[in-house]
This record gives C-alpha cells, sequence and structure tokens, in this order.
C-alpha cells in the first residue's frame, strides 16, 4: 500500500505517530509527493512536512478544548529523525490575503466567518501567541456552483503553525481589534467569555497540564500556565 493510500485510510489526525515512513515518501521543497481528494480540483489537498516540535502538537490539541477548528497533524520517522505532516488544501488563503485583496470567488460576507476569525484571534492572545494575521488561514471547504458557471468558495478560518508563545508580551492585541472588532475592547472581552465558555480558571489550567504532559514534561512548561492562568482570570 502506498503511503497515499495509507495516508486516506487514516481518518484522525491528531499528532498521532505512525512510524517510520522513509521508504514510502520523497520529500521537493518540504512538500510530499502526494495529494489528497479529487485529483484536479480546487479542494486538493497536499501535505506538507514541517520540523518536530512539540509546542505546535500541544497548541493544537489546546483547540480540540475549545471547539476551535484545528490542524490536521501526524508524527512520523522520516530519515532518522521525527517530523510533522500537516494537510494543508490548494486555494487556502492567509487571513491577511482574504482580508486585504479581492477574491471574487469566496465568500467573504458570511458574519460566522467573521465569529470565527476574532475566535482565533482570541485563542492565540489567551495561550501568548504572538499576534500575526499570517498564520490564521482561511480553508476553502467546498465549491458552490451557481448557474453551472459561477463558483463560490465558503471558509473555514483556522489558526495555524504556532510555533511559540510569548509569555513576556502583556499587551491586548491592538492591531486585530481595531481590525477584526472595529475597535470595540468591550466586544473583545465578550468574545474572550465566549471562548473560554464555562471553564473555570483552574478548568484550564487543568486541561492545560494534562495536555502538555502528553507531549512533554510539565516543568519546561509551568510559568505559561500560570501565564494563561492569570490571563483568563482578568476576565472571568
Amino acid at each position: 500500500m502506498s503511503l497515499n493510500d495509507s495516508l486516506n485510510i487514516i481518518t484522525i489526525w491528531e499528532g498521532q505517530h505512525i512510524g517510520d515512513v522513509t521508504s514510502h515518501i520523497k520529500i521537493d521543497k518540504a512538500v510530499l509527493h502526494c495529494k489528497l481528494g479529487k485529483t484536479g480540483t480546487f479542494l486538493d489537498e497536499k501535505i506538507v512536512i514541517l520540523p518536530y516540535d512539540k509546542i505546535p502538537l500541544i497548541i493544537n490539541t489546546l483547540k480540540t478544548r475549545f471547539l476551535m477548528s484545528f490542524s490536521k497533524y501526524l508524527c512520523c520517522t522520516f530519515n532518522g529523525e521525527d517530523v510533522i505532516l500537516c494537510k494543508h488544501k490548494s486555494g487556502t488563503l492567509t487571513l491577511k490575503e482574504f482580508s486585504t485583496l479581492q477574491y471574487p470567488f469566496y465568500d467573504t460576507n458570511d458574519e460566522s466567518v467573521m465569529s470565527e476569525i476574532q475566535r482565533c484571534i482570541i485563542f492565540r492572545y489567551l495561550f501568548f501567541i504572538p499576534e500575526n494575521d499570517e498564520d490564521i488561514y482561511m480553508h476553502p471547504l467546498c465549491e458552490r456552483i451557481y448557474c453551472h458557471i459561477t463558483k463560490r468558495i465558503s471558509v473555514s478560518p483556522i489558526s495555524k503553525y504556532e510555533k511559540t508563545y510569548d509569555i513576556s508580551n502583556k499587551n491586548l492585541p491592538v492591531f486585530s481589534i481595531a481590525k477584526y472588532f472595529k475597535s470595540d475592547n468591550e466586544l473583545f472581552s465578550q468574545k474572550v467569555i465566549e471562548v473560554i465558555g464555562r471553564k473555570s480558571t483552574d478548568d484550564i489550567k487543568n486541561i492545560m497540564i494534562n495536555i502538555i504532559e502528553k507531549y512533554d514534561t510539565i516543568d519546561k512548561h509551568m510559568d505559561w500556565v500560570d501565564a494563561v492562568y492569570n490571563r483568563v482570570k482578568q476576565f472571568i
């Protein structure tokens, strides 16, 4: 069975390790030579290879506990080194591209899309992930055909490639609040509470500890856990 066939069979991409794939893949400019999905469509999926790092895996798993869209990751060994495989759809735009350029084939007026963008920004703020609208991606979900001519692509915002956190940054994401919350700090605070949901500060602390211990030793990240605890405490 080819790697392409094998990866199509795996339906859950949640950071699990699938073993040594050295004999199954060839690498060209950090992109694997296999595609998922229907060949030739706008929504083809390719698989990007990333350096192995525990922090993106921890943060990606945290998203699942906050009802956020998460990256599809698998871990594997290639040429004696652990790496991360990440699904990436053709037609994906960064939020910066999506918000500053004209893309007539995308549905850009959907209020639910803006709500999800705001949730991505807040998630990154709560967990001290650097503010950057080039690391929020607009994933195409499906093609819609109108009158057999015009295509419209619905999108789903997702925060991706969170390589690090920075607990020294104590400030609100002023740029994002101005651009995506219309400079409304009260709206920002309301959305923070929405993302937190019914979780208490202790709930969030325990969630972080449990997830971190799945990938790493907690001592390396306890300052981060405490910083998130104190940040969340400001809102609830």
